[in-house]
């Protein structure tokens, strides 16, 4: 067998050695290959970052339902650890964290049973942030309450814990053994502005 010879440079001797099937699939395939560039598109305008823009609005709350509630309870929170709400007495109080931020909400969620204002009637609730009244509400209707309010920087402390309190002005007497009940707890706590 004798090995090929060489093709002189410039020579169509290698055209005339490619079978015809070799031209239809190759001519496809180079002019799929010339393809129009990209219409090319300025930078978008480019802006400064919003002012004190923060993705996410830290909160510093507690749940009944955390595991650590009862370090944050001060007084007249009742009930076993870990569910999700407990009955108050009439002051019901918890402390809160909040390190250097100074733009806080005071929050919180609780319930007025209906049972318990067809005896009371309406019931007005005082909130109270490190013994500054911050406002009363009068609660006419029973049900889910959510209350939020921003706090005058002034009555804050940096570094040192927060004390949050609900007031209520009338309480109800359990038929069993007469003991008073305020709300129903879910949680509470500062939330940033």
């Amino acid at each position: 067998m004798d090995a090929p010879a060489a093709v002189p440079v410039g020579s169509r001797a290698i055209v005339r050695n490619v079978p015809a099937r070799a031209y239809v699939l190759l001519i496809p395939l180079l002019l799929s290959a010339c393809a129009k560039a990209p219409t090319p598109y300025p930078l978008p305008e480019q802006r400064a970052p919003l002012p004190e823009f923060r993705a996410y609005r830290p909160a510093y709350l507690v749940s009944m339902a955390d595991a650590d509630a009862e370090k944050h309870i001060l007084s007249d929170i009742i009930g076993p650890p870990r569910t999700k709400w407990r009955w108050t007495g009439k002051r019901p109080t918890v402390q809160i964290a909040f390190g250097d931020r100074l733009s806080l909400d005071f929050v919180m969620d609780f319930v007025l049973m209906e049972h318990t204002m067809k005896d009371t009637g309406p019931v007005t609730v005082s909130f109270l942030i490190n013994e500054h009244k911050l406002d009363s509400v009068l609660y006419t209707q029973p049900g889910v309450k959510h209350f939020e309010k921003a706090i005058p920087e002034e009555w804050l402390v940096p570094g040192k814990e927060a004390v949050l309190e609900a007031e209520l002005d009338k309480m109800w007497s359990t038929p069993e053994d007469n003991a008073k009940l305020g709300m129903i707890f879910v949680g509470a706590g500062l939330r940033e502005r």
